[in-house]
């Protein structure tokens, strides 16, 4: 496995999720380094750690990515949910994560997208993945797009096209 961080128990990596089927999608895909968990639903997953805004406690999650350009691109949709999810609000705090893509762990600095490249690139994420449309149409919240622009670019994990 490529370590661009120290991984080598729990405690370093994060805590994991308090939702049981996350928590076991993120063992599984630590496990296999991706094999298992890359590919859900017809959709590339990956692994984020992020700093917890109140506690600074490193925590881990699965999200759904797509590689735009060289970058990762994240939407908080939490299925269409009213309540954005507890890593989106974390980044927005600290925006320095970890993505772990297959084997391969980079880190990244995250940005919201906002204004007309918020306009195009949603445009461009519904087009590759029209249930986003559907998720948004559920809620009256809009989801914040994040860009993760990967800050060790030679380690850079190249991901599946998504």
């Amino acid at each position: 496995m490529n370590r661009d961080m120290s991984m080598d128990n729990d405690e370093d990596r994060g805590d994991l999720s308090p939702l049981g089927w996350v928590r076991e999608h993120v063992r599984q895909y630590e496990e296999t380094g991706g094999e298992v968990g890359h590919r859900m639903q017809g959709r590339t997953t990956a692994i984020l750690t992020v700093t917890g805004r109140r506690t600074s406690k490193r925590r881990r999650t699965g999200v759904i990515y797509w590689l735009i350009h060289g970058e990762y691109v994240v939407v908080d949709s939490s299925g269409g949910s009213l309540d954005r999810p507890q890593w989106s609000r974390n980044i927005e705090r600290t925006p320095g994560v970890s993505l772990q893509v297959d084997a391969a762990v980079l880190r990244a600095t995250a940005r919201v997208v906002t204004g007309q490249e918020r306009t195009h690139l949603w445009a461009e994420l519904v087009r590759r993945d029209p249930v986003y449309a559907e998720m948004q149409a559920r809620t009256t919240r809009q989801f914040v797009i994040f860009v993760l622009s990967p800050t060790n670019p030679s380690r850079e994990a190249r991901g599946r096209p998504g």
